[in-house]
């Protein structure tokens, strides 16, 4: 989060943005760990097949391939390329990619197993075709993989065809593919017999409705192919508020012949696939499913790891070629995306800055690409998910204006200080402490009041009264160390100390009250 905040920093006192200029600090807070990311996925790609796999030296494959793809073509949409002095994506490499996108995309029938396959090349797709409708037609980009594409084409013996026409050709195979194969529930599975998929159910609704300008005519015709999906997401719902990767009433059975232990996991709520039904609703029509909506980024927040700050990798278990898989989900940054697509002022929650935190700390510092964990190594899949990520919170920040977040920045910073700050609302009046003063209160608070105990003892009043009042006074006098324990959660010394004071209040309350009755 320092890193982050540094960044912020350096924007407050700037001038007002000239557009023709080229400032990182200016125009874009992550370009630096943006670019980085990329390099590191163009270093690694394959240039035989143009293809990628999920780490450096694995067979390129239609999924990992088509989520690289999707990354580019977002970076370079959102204009954040032309914004970067290295430009990095030369002629060859760009020859490279368009070989990769004919090998994998174009040709998905060929390649294509599972669901998860022909969803991420559908995603890519339609990336590829909202990049070639919005980007303006002397952009030299544009113009360089278009050549590139169509001589790629011809090579692969697609005489005749224009590199759009193959594109709209592949959106078509994929969109008949789906409907041939959602399931009876409106649900999508990975495989002919597996167990209806909730995240790759939500994925299909999210790619398709995310993308729905690029289909044009065609969403009306899975409009309401999805519109049923989303119904069956909302049932599947469980009452925590979250989502599993399996509804409840599928167990290992649906899984023959596999028996594993941790299969029962895949039913339980995780932040991964509450993300993904979060996506989902969220593309296809927040206010109808506003009620579900609530109930999941409720389920997020509540289920955020506090140690360290994101949300831990979900790994789905499923079958490819016959054999015990497991997929892998990047929590984190999934999380985010979904929080900041239905509600982007999260971003300003210490719960979302957070997460950030921990995500921009996951970064390889010499590779570039992004780890799932610490001690993980970068993977393509979970740098192409902080990427997007990270291009959504680009949007989010300009969109809710740079001056205002920077002020509630500076008052955040101003208030931690050094350490963290503990506020305490009595009668709507805000009192905050940090570490060191919110124990010397505590602890003169309790002292003046143990005080005042001694003093009612003196008082000629009835044994009772005074039993009363001494009791009184004691759980008063503990009330700091109980607001430090419940609210707090201090993750040093002091738990230890506050545990004492809570129990040890109590207990002289008692004493106390037992003395002053005899």
């Amino acid at each position: 989060m320092s890193f982050f905040l540094t960044k912020l920093w350096q924007r407050k006192d700037k001038p007002s943005v000239n557009t023709d200029v080229i400032d990182d600090s200016l125009q874009s807070i992550f370009l630096s760990e943006i670019r980085s990311a990329i390099k590191w996925l163009l270093d690694i790609q394959d240039s035989q097949t143009g293809g990628w796999g999920w780490i450096q030296h694995i067979p390129p494959n239609e999924q990992n391939t088509a989520e690289v793809v999707y990354a580019l073509l977002l970076f370079l949409q959102e204009d954040l390329y032309r914004k970067d002095e290295s430009r990095f994506l030369v002629e060859k490499r760009i020859q490279y990619i368009a070989r990769g996108i004919v090998h994998f995309l174009i040709k998905v029938e060929e390649h294509a197993k599972l669901s998860i396959d022909w969803i991420w090349v559908l995603r890519a797709l339609l990336q590829l075709k909202t990049y070639w409708n919005r980007t303006p037609d002397y952009d030299p980009i544009k113009n360089s993989l278009n050549d590139a594409l169509e001589k790629e084409l011809e090579k692969e013996c697609y005489t005749g065809y224009q590199a759009e026409q193959a594109i709209d050709a592949a959106i078509a195979n994929c969109i008949q593919w789906l409907l041939k194969n959602q399931g009876a529930q409106g649900a999508w599975s990975d495989t002919e017999t597996g167990p209806p998929n909730i995240i790759r159910t939500a994925f299909t609704i999210y790619t398709i409705a995310d993308g729905r300008r690029a289909l044009g005519e065609r969403f009306a015709e899975v409009k309401p192919v999805i519109e049923r999906a989303a119904y069956w997401l909302v049932q599947v719902q469980r009452k925590d508020g979250g989502w599993g990767c399996i509804p409840e009433p599928y167990n290992t059975a649906t899984f023959p012949p596999i028996q594993l232990p941790e299969i029962d996991d895949q039913e339980n709520s995780n932040p991964a696939a509450t993300a993904y039904a979060l996506l989902a609703l969220g593309a296809l029509n927040p206010q109808v499913f506003k009620k579900s909506i609530r109930r999941g980024v409720q389920w997020l927040i509540n289920n955020r790891d506090r140690n360290t700050g994101g949300w831990p990798v979900f790994r789905e278990v499923g079958i490819r070629n016959g054999n015990v898989f497991t997929f892998r989900h990047f929590s984190t940054a999934w999380t985010l995306a979904a929080l900041l697509k239905v509600n982007p002022d999260i971003i300003l929650s210490t719960d979302a800055h957070e997460a950030l935190q921990y995500l921009l700390t996951l970064q390889d510092p010499y590779a570039g690409g992004w780890r799932t964990s610490s001690d993980a190594d970068p993977t393509t899949w979970a740098s192409v998910n902080a990427v997007e990520t990270l291009l959504s919170l680009e949007n989010t920040f300009h969109n809710i204006g740079g001056l205002r977040f920077s002020k509630l920045v500076a008052e955040w910073r101003k208030m931690k200080m050094e350490k963290e700050v503990e506020v305490i609302k009595l009668l709507g009046i805000p009192f905050a402490f940090n570490y060191p003063m919110s124990i010397l209160f505590s602890s003169f608070f309790t002292a003046v009041l143990f005080s005042i105990v001694g003093g009612v003892m003196f008082f000629d009043w009835s044994k009772l009264v005074r039993s009363i009042l001494c009791s009184g006074l004691t759980i008063i006098a503990s009330i700091p160390w109980v607001i430090h324990f419940v609210k707090f959660k201090f993750n040093d010394w002091s738990p230890a100390l506050q545990l004492v004071g809570l129990f040890v209040g109590f207990i002289l309350a008692v004493i106390l009250g037992l003395i002053t009755l005899l």
